[in-house]
């Protein structure tokens, strides 16, 4: 049995009764709501964030209708939208086809059972989305299961919560269970390789990635060709360990791209990446080879940390990142430098920090210098509007001094817009004293930098 939504705002009243006729042995209605009792498995169909039609921001353009997939053991060869009806434990890795797939993990995880990357995606055309929704659960507003379906109800809501309903039931009468799933789970391994083509992740968890040695990219590592990466919904990219960025790596092969031309990566909603940690350097995650990452809306890279220098993000060899939105907070580089963001040189080539909003707060390092580090006159920030950057610390161990921006010699902050955060000043390290504003007149042509550094 299953349960079919129709909001009768929206849906197509025919279809709806068409529907009833043909498939339904009852009903109930919750909130101007008909749920629909099937005599049948009910169609697995949401969009890519796993709302299903009638649930809030539901999107009705784009819906996704997945098919079975009942192995324990294999993922599909062929391209599809599967949703999985058991748990993956997989002893091989999984090489996606090199074609449009998309699975549902249907709050069940896909484990490693060797040590083994669990999946690698690869190919100009390859494109794997991996979602998942709570179909087989019990949201408490969302979904009614009733134990005994040969009787037709018709239970009329008050509030919330139906009449005379106290307990949730499973569709087979068993007590509702509140695990949770949608995991991808790592034993030992990288947990994902993008080698080429694009990833998206939607409300699922990507854990226990593990690489040896100097390695990156304990969760995720993607690169080498052109490949895209967006992360969104709830998403969480945590306790993942690497040499380097223990949770995302994003590197083209050590060569240097123009910004965008060897992929994206996009932090949005409100996605995770949290807990992942470095043996060596950067906490969470890295970015290079000409990378583009955005950080939008609530994404959060927080609580990482490194056994040396930068506990978050660190960026080099021609990639931008725009922080647009979101946090980067309380990450950690234990006994090094910058516990934020570290823009540095390699190859005589540096990175770009645009920041337009967000905050970057609560970061410490156990060295000197504090959390939005430009390393080297070869990298610069760009500010604008709204940036927020208070409350990092240096030192962590001894004095815990205030350290927010610091700036290698002749390194610049570059002004591309009016600045907002006058109330909220950013302070300013320099290895060198001089001139550390470009073009700050010509968007603030009545304020002074001491007004906001």
């Amino acid at each position: 049995m299953g349960i079919k939504y129709y909001d009768l705002v929206t849906e197509d009243w025919e279809d709806f009764y068409g529907e009833l006729r043909r498939n339904t042995v009852g009903m109930c209605k919750v909130n101007n709501k008909f749920k629909l009792a099937w005599k049948g498995p009910c169609p697995h169909i949401h969009d890519k964030y796993g709302r299903h039609p009638g649930e809030p921001g539901f999107d009705r353009n784009n819906v996704i209708e997945f098919q079975p997939w009942t192995s324990t053991n294999s993922l599909p060869s062929t391209a599809g939208n599967y949703y999985l009806v058991n748990d993956v434990s997989l002893s091989s890795t999984w090489y996606t086809p090199n074609s449009n797939i998309k699975i549902c993990l249907n709050n069940h995880n896909i484990v490693a059972s060797s040590s083994v990357r669990l999946i690698y995606v690869n190919g100009d055309d390859a494109d794997l989305l991996l979602c998942n929704c709570d179909d087989n659960k019990i949201p408490s507003s969302i979904y009614l299961y009733w134990s005994d379906f040969n009787t037709p109800k018709n239970i009329v809501a008050n509030g919330d919560f139906p009449v005379g309903v106290t307990t949730y039931k499973n569709a087979d009468g068993t007590d509702y269970s509140f695990v949770k799933g949608g995991a991808l789970i790592g034993n030992n391994n990288r947990v994902v390789t993008v080698a080429s083509g694009k990833l998206t992740l939607c409300n699922c968890t990507i854990s226990n990635g593990n690489v040896s040695g100097g390695e990156s990219g304990g969760g995720i590592s993607i690169g080498y060709k052109k490949a895209n990466l967006d992360i969104l919904g709830n998403t969480k990219i945590i306790y993942n360990i690497g040499g380097y960025s223990g949770g995302l790596s994003a590197l083209g092969g050590n060569s240097l791209h123009s910004p965008g031309a060897i992929g994206d990566i996009k932090l949005k909603d409100e996605c995770e990446l949290h807990y992942n940690h470095a043996r060596i350097n950067i906490g969470c995650a890295e970015i290079s080879d000409g990378y583009k990452c955005y950080i939008d809306d609530n994404a959060s890279v927080s609580f990482n940390e490194s056994s040396d220098s930068s506990g978050g993000i660190a960026s080099t060899l021609g990639s931008i990142v725009y922080m647009n939105g979101g946090r980067i907070y309380k990450n950690i580089a234990k006994s090094g430098n910058c516990g934020g963001v570290q823009l540095y040189d390699t190859q005589g080539v540096g990175a770009i920090f645009e920041m337009s909003g967000g905050v970057i707060s609560n970061n410490e390092c156990n060295g000197s210098i504090g959390s939005l580090y430009v390393s080297t006159n070869k990298s610069q920030i760009k500010l604008e509007a709204n940036a927020s950057v208070y409350d990092n610390v240096a030192n962590r161990q001894t004095t815990r001094a205030p350290k927010n921006i610091h700036l290698a010699s002749n390194a610049i902050i570059t002004i591309t817009d009016t600045l907002l955060f006058k109330d909220n000043k950013i302070g300013i390290t320099m290895q060198s004293i001089g001139k550390f504003t470009s073009d700050f007149s010509t968007y603030n042509p009545d304020d002074d930098p001491s007004d906001f550094f």
